[in-house]
């Protein structure tokens, strides 16, 4: 069988993995795809399919593979040979929830977590794509040609960058999936290119390089929350390449630092402390109330959803009781954002806020943000802050890295 070849941009959250990628065989597979699961895993003792399934129902599986699949490895970075499902499948199946670790001096590149995830992201698209193009699943294994961009907190980065790609690249890493009767498909990825780059910044770097067509809405934004920002247009913001990123994840929060347009590691920093310490804050309220959520994540998935006419309340009292237990997290926000900021505001003309994290927490956290950096400077201008919502934001580190891996020749 023709050997796969997919480039992709893998980020690799705590909360959720967003990928961007394009698959090929030079033949017949042309793919451009998307990858959107929380980052969690369930293990089972044995496979869980036991029946045999229509075309429809392997057609059904395969258009959602990555919040379906189940799958083990064979990889050195792997200790366990065991069945794992992932996604929403490992969300609902009712078993012990693996995920990341948060707050901990664990890194990524150590937790087993982070190549379950990729390698699974990978091996679905090569087998969704197998299977959109010639409309049947593989029999024999595919081989598959990696280049990817990943990332790391900014910290992480720093110091792990390398080990991180050289982990990936020194061996080949199989998969296999079992999502089928009587069929495991066999996926071998051996990665010809890693590049490793800082969170937050792919995201910052994106923005920087293709503008958004939001900037109006953010300075509207910004100017109902009483600042002027007199003379400031689309234009002005657009241009400007000394900003400081804020990029509200669920385990991390970092903040990269940009100076003409270049990523600044030695100014950026990371704080230990994400949204989702808030959400793990708020299980024991919201069951106080009657909303039982067995983890963070079931409240993070949850909150993701778009509620509609019946469920709005439920949101509604769900959000609000989330709301309420921010302070802490807000509080420590703030207090990086004020430090980065007496180390590099000579330079820095612009903040952002975004990430998956962002929108949830805009009505504690963009008052106290403005508070503290909105401070009068020699010219008599704010700084200004813009926020972006969520349902944009959250995938603009996916962009950044597959921009990255793409313009790589």
């Amino acid at each position: 069988m023709n050997p796969v070849y997919i480039k992709s941009g893998l980020d690799i959250g705590n909360g959720y993995v967003k990928g961007k990628l394009t698959v090929t065989d030079n033949i017949t597979i042309n793919a451009i795809g998307s990858i959107d699961l929380p980052s969690v895993t369930a293990k089972i003792a044995q496979s869980s399919v036991i029946h045999e399934q229509s075309a429809a129902e392997v057609e059904s599986t395969i258009a959602d593979i990555y919040n379906q699949m189940e799958a083990s490895f064979n990889s050195p970075l792997i200790e366990s040979d065991a069945h794992y499902l992932f996604g929403k499948r490992a969300l609902g199946s009712g078993k012990i929830i693996n995920e990341f670790k948060i707050g901990s001096q664990l890194s990524k590149v150590k937790q087993d977590i982070s190549y379950h995830l990729i390698f699974a992201s990978l091996a679905g698209a090569a087998i969704q794509s197998y299977f959109m193009a010639y409309k049947k699943l593989p029999i024999e294994q595919l081989v598959v040609n990696v280049s990817t961009a990943l990332s790391l907190p900014i910290n992480e980065y720093k110091r792990n960058k390398k080990p991180y790609a050289d982990a990936l690249t020194t061996n080949n890493h199989v998969v296999q999936c079992y999502n089928f009767k009587d069929r495991v498909i066999t996926v071998v990825l051996h990665f010809t290119k890693v590049i490793v780059t800082a969170e937050g910044a792919a995201a910052l770097s994106f923005m920087l390089e293709s503008g958004t067509l939001l900037i109006g809405d953010m300075l509207t934004d910004i100017r109902t929350r009483g600042i002027p920002l007199d003379g400031i247009t689309v234009e002005d913001v657009a241009s400007c390449k000394n900003v400081l990123g804020i990029d509200i994840g669920e385990g991390t929060v970092n903040l990269p630092v940009f100076r003409n347009g270049a990523f600044q590691p030695d100014a950026s920093d990371t704080l230990d402390t994400g949204y989702g310490f808030t959400l793990t804050n708020a299980i024991v309220p919201l069951s106080d109330a009657g909303f039982i959520f067995k983890n963070r994540k079931a409240i993070a998935d949850y909150l993701q959803q778009a509620p509609n006419a019946l469920s709005r309340k439920r949101y509604e009292a769900v959000q609000n009781i989330v709301k309420s237990v921010s302070n802490d997290f807000v509080s420590d926000v703030v207090s990086k954002t004020g430090q980065i900021l007496q180390e590099v505001s000579a330079y820095v003309d612009l903040i952002y806020v975004y990430g998956g994290g962002a929108t949830p927490m805009k009505e504690a956290l963009y008052p106290a943000l403005l508070k503290e950096v909105n401070h009068a400077v020699s010219s008599g201008m704010a700084l200004p802050v813009l926020y972006l919502d969520s349902q944009y934001s959250r995938n603009l580190n996916r962009e950044g890295l597959y921009k990255l891996i793409t313009e790589i020749q």
